[in-house]
């Protein structure tokens, strides 16, 4: 965890701000501690942890694959570029909740430092509940760290921390976003559409989009943000065999697929076109949210 990224962090336990104690080692004035693994990352959940199901390292692996392959390039560059339009409306790191491996947070960091203005040179953290996921983040960009830790509990990060969040197809924890942001900050949300994969679900390889999408994230998120713009990231993907099965295989289809709930991910073509279709949200934070 580089040094940067230290005072954004607090104790899961006991909510008191960490600090380095020892190499490799992170505690509070509670007493309790941290080891950094040797790969950079720090995990921090909290002391009663739901069971929860994370991302594998075939699911990593299926990922980086295909973002290698420049299948998401359209996206990777949309969320990138929101993050970069909105970082100086307020201070703070560009904090990825859900990060997989730290690709999209990596593009924002970018992004934000080919700016000539300096103040726009900003750090990043991402986190997530695979440890798969965490450990390659915590290398992705020499101003990126990472934590594990789980995003339907309080996160172990300090109020007020972040300029932007990005969630790309991850859960959603609206009160926590907005206690983190920093006032006047920005959530970039990417979900997918109805359209998204679809040449992939015809043929069972890819579960199907929840009809009800929409109205739960606005209800997830309507007490805490403004909605500033909506887009749409539309796309098509040249895939073979290898990328098709990545694709299936990236995501939470892999659960399904191995519950034998779903297809192999196999198209039975040797290339096939596939759609590309994400709602790219940008939300500003409400000063205080909204009663219950």
């Amino acid at each position: 965890m580089i040094d940067e990224l230290l005072p954004c962090l607090r104790c899961p336990h006991c909510a008191r701000d960490l600090e380095r104690v020892a190499a490799r080692v992170l505690g509070c004035a509670g007493g309790h501690r941290y080891d950094e693994a040797k790969q950079g990352y720090v995990t921090l959940l909290p002391p009663r942890t739901r069971n929860l199901i994370a991302d594998d390292a075939d699911m990593i692996a299926a990922r980086l694959r295909t973002f290698a392959a420049g299948h998401f390039a359209p996206l990777h560059r949309a969320v990138a570029a929101a993050a970069s339009a909105f970082v100086d409306a307020a201070p703070g790191v560009i904090l990825d909740a859900g990060c997989g491996p730290g690709t999209y947070l990596a593009e924002a960091v970018r992004a934000c430092a080919e700016s000539p203005e300096t103040e726009r040179h900003r750090a990043g953290l991402g986190f997530d509940l695979s440890t798969a996921a965490a450990r390659r983040a915590a290398r992705v960009h020499p101003r990126v760290g990472s934590v594990v830790a789980d995003t339907f509990s309080p996160w172990p990060l300090r109020s007020g921390v972040a300029s932007v969040v990005l969630d790309v197809f991850a859960p959603r924890n609206g009160e926590e976003m907005h206690r983190v942001l920093a006032p006047g900050g920005h959530l970039v949300v990417a979900t997918p559409e109805a359209p998204h994969l679809q040449e992939l679900r015809a043929g069972g390889a890819v579960i199907g989009i929840d009809e009800h999408k929409a109205e739960r994230l606005a209800a997830a998120l309507g007490p805490y943000f403004d909605l500033v713009a909506a887009d749409h990231v539309r796309w098509t993907m040249m895939l073979d065999r290898q990328g098709a099965s990545d694709v299936a295989g990236m995501g939470p289809s892999k659960h399904h697929r191995d519950a034998g709930k779903a297809g192999s991910g196999d198209p039975g073509v040797d290339v096939m076109p596939v759609t590309g279709h994400v709602r790219l949200g940008i939300y500003r934070r409400k000063d205080a949210p909204d009663a219950a």
